[in-house]
């Protein structure tokens, strides 16, 4: 065995209590970043970036309300707003998304 200096090793979890302490000690994953869930003007910006492949009728009105509305949603989470959004626009026969049609 030897030691490389020049890897890394990155894990993630939802559930950093359930870990078991002997993968937390130093030379293990001794480092925790924590990241926070993005607040009013990230959301905005994760908004921007997905609806860039929606049409959404009013965006530059609608998308911040929808980023003031969202306190507490991920990324992911706000991605897939704007997706169900459009979906169900389509079903409703729509070229553009509305307020009306998020989830």
């Amino acid at each position: 065995m030897g030691t490389l200096s020049t890897i890394l090793v990155v894990a993630a979890t939802n559930r950093l209590s359930s870990l078991d302490p002997a993968l937390l000690r130093p030379g293990r994953f001794d480092r925790v970043l924590q990241l926070q869930l993005p607040d009013a003007a990230a959301r905005l910006e994760i908004l921007h970036v997905h609806a860039r492949r929606t049409h959404i009728a009013n965006a530059e009105q609608v998308l911040p309300r929808m980023a003031d509305a969202t306190a507490g949603f991920s990324g992911a989470e706000l991605a897939n707003l704007v997706n169900e959004a459009a979906i169900a626009a389509v079903r409703g026969g729509r070229d553009e998304a509305s307020p009306d049609d998020e989830p």
